[in-house]
């Protein structure tokens, strides 16, 4: 039965400062990076924490087809292969480009970037996007849920388009408002969010961050909550030693 008055007060997640989930968009967090296709055709590059805990590449893109390279680092990004790629195919049959990613923020490199929510999965709630090319605005973005039972992804699709005002159309920037669509996209282990990047473009994403799940969160807030109320039982003169 659905529980028709929570709104996640009080709640294991991690909410920093939101207080619920009413909250969310107000965490104050947020994460940038730049993609960058310099070859002639459009690419599809995708972001998966997986990668760093032992998913392979192969294996995401058996499930997910199409994939022309993965976010590992900054700098080139990888093929199934592990391999930079570069030396991209051009539709007239030579070869040039190359694919890249890097983090708006040097102290904060993409592979820890992985590494951490990997472990600890956060919502996006609004994606701020710049590009050279207006018509990156009207791609897709595919958000695929990974599950070794199963031989299809859950797989949430966002038409860009369909986010962004008319009048942004003929701009640089955009700004997507996830939460307020119904369509908060998630970083987490078996969370794959695949980007299509047009040709000759660079596109910068600052990703507002909302709620998440930490072990460790969940650990302070808890031992916080038993101390506070042993105190309380004890008058404050329970000895711990």
């Amino acid at each position: 039965m659905r529980d028709t008055q929570y709104k996640g007060q009080g709640d294991i997640f991690n909410f920093n400062g939101g207080g619920s989930f009413i909250g969310e968009h107000q965490t104050g967090m947020e994460f940038g990076m730049e993609l960058r296709n310099t070859s002639s055709l459009d690419k599809f590059v995708a972001f998966a924490p997986g990668l760093s805990l032992g998913l392979s590449a192969s294996a995401i893109a058996l499930k997910i087809p199409g994939i022309d390279a993965f976010i590992t680092k900054d700098g080139a990004m990888e093929n199934v292969e592990g391999s930079a790629v570069t030396g991209l195919a051009d539709p007239d049959g030579g070869t040039s480009g190359a694919l890249s990613a890097n983090s708006l923020i040097a102290s904060n490199p993409l592979q820890s970037m992985l590494n951490f929510v990997a472990i600890n999965p956060h919502r996006i709630v609004r994606m701020n996007l710049q590009s050279n090319q207006p018509d990156q605005f009207a791609t897709t973005v595919e958000q695929s849920t990974l599950n070794p039972f199963k031989r299809s992804n859950g797989t949430m699709s966002i038409n860009l388009r369909n986010q962004v005002n008319a009048d942004q159309f003929q701009k640089d920037r955009a700004e997507i408002p996830l939460l307020a669509k119904g369509s908060v996209l998630t970083l987490a282990t078996d969370v794959v969010i695949v980007f299509k990047l047009k040709a000759n473009s660079s596109m910068q994403m600052n990703w507002d961050i909302g709620a998440s799940f930490s072990a460790s969160h969940i650990l302070r807030y808890r031992a916080g909550l038993a101390q506070a109320n042993i105190s309380a039982e004890y008058n404050g003169s329970l000895q711990t030693k």
